[in-house]
């Protein structure tokens, strides 16, 4: 009691001294401000205990030799599009020295088992040999290379100290109340949520349920889940099932658990069983198209078809989606945008430097049913777009656009863009028979 006297006459004095007449209320703003303060003090201190903790290792799942050699098949084949060195020397300090022999061994080291060079057992060694030697006897690797160790910097994102900024409590809840719009809204428009596991997602059944038309299913990519997506949400056409997959670990939650892949796979799969649905048509954005190639791998048989936009899953062998996302000075507004809210966000950073593991997520266009699309931003900031085209056109059974002029996730400002996609999803109209329509100059 004498405490709050206290405050109530220091406070009348204050709004004496400046002219103010007393309100009672400002006690109020005053107490709350003050509570909040203390929140964001704790929130702080938790969040420095938190990115202490995240610096442990996370062992990825175990790949098999079968796995791995598929990887290093398709290395070698768009290796002769785009060369070998493409590979290698973006995974090390643009800055510094030039890679040496060794080094490769280095990047091998940790890009098949996560591990420094001393770690590796000898079955694993002999796994390292053997791929410097298939460089070495098709593109001649030892003869443009330096002999040993150069000191070049490797770029090892699953090694490297986690690096995030603090993002205050004011922001998640902004970020809460984003999500909470988005709820009310879905459920405005007839889906509704459900849970399996640790699993959350949205779905929607159409007025007549024996629609021909597959199902789709649909993840987002980072960012605050699906509110960034409205705009193509609101147009995805309503004659068809749809489920909507939230992938909660890269939706600004710094709670969030993250899954393995083959879990997640496989509780979006229960999911479906649990809907009798057996048989669907896969959509993905920028890391949404992550799910999609866990489904392509362990449930080959599920999806029919695909819709990958700004796909970051395709070519991760190439250096530029880590290398953009957390190391290179950004370019664009956007990429400087990317680099602070999202990828120096706690959870964030979390994922792509703890459990980020290329071999896991990359996708090959050989991998993708027929007649699936593969839609681009012909300036994005992240993605290899010249590489993904190329890669992409080479398979006349897959469709491929690139939209000029706009950066990642663009097209979710440009409402003409939003039907374009949305035309991709009806294998029955035109736009889905095109091969490529490109307008940002020849790639």
């Amino acid at each position: 009691h004498g405490l709050g006297s206290a405050i109530m006459s220091h406070t009348r004095l204050l709004s004496a001294s400046f002219g103010y007449e007393w309100n009672p209320w400002w006690l109020v703003v005053l107490t709350l401000l003050a509570v909040w303060s203390v929140a964001e003090l704790l929130f702080f201190i938790w969040f420095v205990i938190r990115l202490r903790d995240a610096q442990e290792q996370v062992e990825p799942l175990e790949s098999t030799d079968a796995h791995r050699r598929v990887l290093l098949d398709q290395m070698l084949l768009h290796a002769g599009e785009y060369g070998i060195l493409r590979q290698i020397e973006g995974w090390f300090d643009e800055f510094g020295p030039d890679v040496g022999q060794e080094d490769v061994s280095s990047l091998l080291a940790w890009a098949f088992f996560f591990k420094n060079m001393d770690d590796l057992d000898d079955k694993e060694r002999e796994w390292v040999a053997l791929v410097r030697r298939k460089f070495d006897e098709q593109f001649g690797l030892d003869h443009i290379l330096a002999p040993g160790s150069t000191g070049a910097k490797l770029m090892r994102h699953t090694m490297d100290p986690v690096r995030a900024i603090h993002h205050p409590l004011l922001f998640y809840a902004i970020v809460h109340g984003a999500k909470i719009f988005t709820r009310c809204l879905l459920r405005s428009r007839g889906f509704r949520r459900s849970r399996h596991g640790d699993l959350h997602y949205w779905y929607f059944v159409p007025d007549d349920p024996y629609n021909c038309e597959e199902p789709l299913i649909f993840f987002h990519g980072i960012g605050i889940g699906l509110f960034q997506y409205i705009p193509l949400l609101l147009k995805l056409p309503t004659d068809r099932a749809q489920f909507l997959f939230e992938l909660e670990w890269i939706s600004m939650n710094p709670l969030a658990v993250v899954p393995t892949s083959d879990a997640y796979a496989r509780w979006v799969v229960e999911v479906l069983a649990h809907h009798d649905v057996t048989r669907c048509t896969g959509m993905g954005h920028s890391f949404g198209s992550l799910p999609i190639t866990w489904l392509l791998r362990w449930y080959p048989g599920l999806l029919s078809r695909c819709v990958l936009l700004d796909p970051v899953a395709m070519l991760l062998n190439l250096p530029d989606v880590c290398m953009n996302c957390l190391y290179r000075r950004p370019k664009t507004a956007l990429g400087w945008f990317i680099r602070f809210v999202y990828a120096r966000e706690l959870g964030l950073a979390k994922t792509f430097m703890r459990q980020f593991f290329w071999t896991e997520h990359v996708l090959f266009p050989n991998m993708l049913p027929r007649d699936s699309s593969v839609i681009l931003m012909g300036e994005d900031c992240l993605l290899p777009v010249d590489e993904i085209y190329a890669a992409t056109k080479r398979h006349t059974e897959l469709n491929v656009e690139v939209f000029s002029g706009l950066d990642h996730a663009g097209f979710l400002r440009m409402p003409s863009v939003v039907h374009a996609i949305v035309d991709h999803l009806r294998l029955d109209l035109d736009a889905c028979g095109r091969s490529v329509s490109f307008n940002a100059g020849d790639r």
